[in-house]
This record gives C-alpha cells, sequence and structure tokens, in this order.
C-alpha cells in the first residue's frame, strides 16, 4: 500500500511540474532568441507607420518608429535633396546588441546622380525585437547621431 501511494505522489508531482514547465516554457527556454532586421517597401507597412513616414518624408535623417512591443521600424531618408549640397545614398544598414542598448548602424555616402550605380535615398528597415531595449541609440558611418524624429504608438 505505501508503494502505491508513493507512485501516485511520483505522479501527481510529474504533472505538477510538466504543466508548470509548459504553462512558462518561454521563461524557461535556454536559448537567447537573436534580434532581427530586414528593408521593407514603404508600400508594405502598415497604416501607422506609413502616416509616420508621411508626416517625416521633408525631413532628412534617420527617424524612429516604435510599432507596440515586439518591433521598430527605422526610416533613412535623404529625399530632401538640398541645393549645392551633395545627395547623400544609404548604403549599409546593420544592428548590435550591447547589454539593454540596441545600436543602429547605418552608412551613407555622397551619391552622383549621374552615375550608373543605383542610389537609394530612402530606405526603411524593420527590426523584430526579441528584448525590452532600455536605449536606441543611431551610429551613422561609426558615429553616433541622434534620431531626427522618434514616434510610436
Amino acid at each position: 500500500m505505501g508503494q502505491m501511494k508513493m507512485k501516485k505522489l511520483l505522479w501527481g508531482l510529474v504533472i505538477v511540474v510538466s504543466v508548470l514547465f509548459i504553462g512558462n516554457q518561454e521563461s524557461f527556454t535556454p536559448f537567447h532568441k537573436a534580434i532581427s532586421f530586414n528593408e521593407v517597401e514603404k508600400e508594405e507597412a502598415n497604416q501607422d507607420v506609413a502616416s509616420f513616414i508621411q508626416t517625416v518624408q521633408e525631413k532628412n535623417g534617420a527617424h524612429l518608429y516604435f510599432d507596440r512591443q515586439n518591433a521598430i521600424y527605422v526610416y533613412l531618408n535623404e529625399a530632401a535633396v538640398e541645393v549645392g549640397v551633395q545627395p547623400v545614398s544609404y548604403t549599409d544598414f546593420s544592428v548590435e546588441e550591447d547589454g539593454d542598448t540596441l545600436n543602429v548602424l547605418y552608412r551613407t555616402e555622397g551619391a552622383a546622380l549621374d552615375s550608373d550605380k543605383p542610389v537609394k535615398f530612402q530606405r526603411l528597415y524593420k527590426i523584430q525585437l526579441n528584448k525590452a531595449y532600455e536605449n536606441v541609440i543611431g551610429f551613422r558611418n561609426g558615429e553616433e547621431e541622434p534620431f531626427a524624429v522618434v514616434s510610436g504608438n
């Protein structure tokens, strides 16, 4: 009789631990999900992001839009070409984690309008977040540069 009671107790414990593990499986995940990003077309952005782009399209610079808790959009814009100033093209983009800080890195270079090389005056990137960050810092050509406009929902 004592053995039967012990088996029931052991099975009960296994069931309780299994339920707790399944119910909280995200907190038990041993792997850290990597941050990811991709370039998206402005036409593919949701309505909130499209509205944000509409409000900043006349302002050059890097613009940041927080889309709820799971994504950040970075809109790089140099389409407002100024007379007498060489146009700038965006050539590279990446992100790096540094503890609770997300670094947004992008490169620019002077653009010759008569070149055969494709020129990108505007780019939109979606960063899928893997956690909440205390800070998001922009770096243009390796130098820290504040975002021109920051918004979100």
